[in-house]
């Protein structure tokens, strides 16, 4: 993209408020050419009158340096920060919004596919994301829905059915992203293969245990199985060991062919 020359002489062109996240009404306006090629980046409106004047309101900017917005930033009457929305692709259409509560990021919500409706939904507890929704089939409607713990992915749980509840569970995806982990630090080339896994047989029992419970059945069993898997490798080195005791025998019984052939000499000269 062709930028404007530096260093235009005169005053900067400005940028056009945009009204969808700010509403400028009775608000002051201010505006800097922050990379000085002549034409402004960032709107600051902030309130005119009244006990809150000059209090910070919402900000605008243009991170591309085309003369439109891409990124709108909204403050509370606290001045602290409630809201952003950004086009990162440039293409007209908002991409992604994040949400604050007490100066916390509690949620964001994507566009993935650029059709200007949101796609993935992520939630955060005290900063830290904790549950990715998301919708496979762009229906509006999320059917897919990854849980994390610690910063970790713990468990996936899916809607097969479109009722918006979560109907089978992947219970083991926490130790395939482990595996995943370790083989990229080793330098690995591929990822361990992707199995979705199989859903209770409708009519058992337990069936609806499975969305009331599904952290402590789940993770219970996923380090059970990990920890049986050194148990039998600790078994190889021990039958290697009983290889040499069988070699030791050999020389036995070579000693005792001498003893029969001793034996078996009188009687033929009698």
């Amino acid at each position: 993209m062709t930028r404007p020359p530096v260093g235009r002489k005169g005053a900067a062109t400005l940028l056009a408020v945009d009204p969808r996240f700010c509403d400028p009404s009775g608000k002051r306006s201010a505006q800097v050419d922050l990379d000085q090629d002549g034409r402004n980046d960032l709107i600051s409106l902030t309130v005119g009158a009244g006990p809150q004047s000059g209090r910070l309101s919402c900000k605008q900017a243009d991170l591309n340096y085309d003369g439109r917005i891409d990124a709108f930033i909204a403050y509370d009457e606290r001045g602290e920060i409630v809201g952003e929305h950004f086009d990162l692709d440039f293409d007209g259409q908002l991409d992604l919004g994040r949400f604050y509560e007490d100066n916390a990021l509690v949620r964001d919500e994507q566009d993935l596919n650029s059709d200007g409706y949101v796609d993935a939904w992520r939630r955060y507890d005290k900063g830290r994301l904790i549950r990715i929704d998301h919708d496979r089939d762009y229906d509006g409607r999320a059917d897919m829905f990854s849980f994390f713990v610690a910063g970790k992915i713990d468990r996936v749980g899916y809607d097969t059915t479109g009722d918006g509840k979560v109907d089978r569970w992947d219970m083991d995806v926490a130790r395939r992203a482990q595996e995943a982990l370790m083989l990229g630090r080793a330098g690995a080339v591929e990822a361990p293969e992707y199995v979705e896994a199989t859903a209770p047989a409708e009519g058992k029992s337990g069936e609806g245990e499975a969305e009331a419970k599904p952290t402590d059945k789940g993770d219970a069993k996923a380090p059970k199985s990990d920890a049986k898997a050194p148990k039998s490798d600790a078994k190889a080195p021990k039958s290697d060991a009983k290889a040499p005791k069988s070699d030791a025998k050999a020389p036995k019984s070579d000693a005792k062919a001498p003893k029969g052939d001793a034996k078996a000499a009188p009687p033929t000269e009698g």
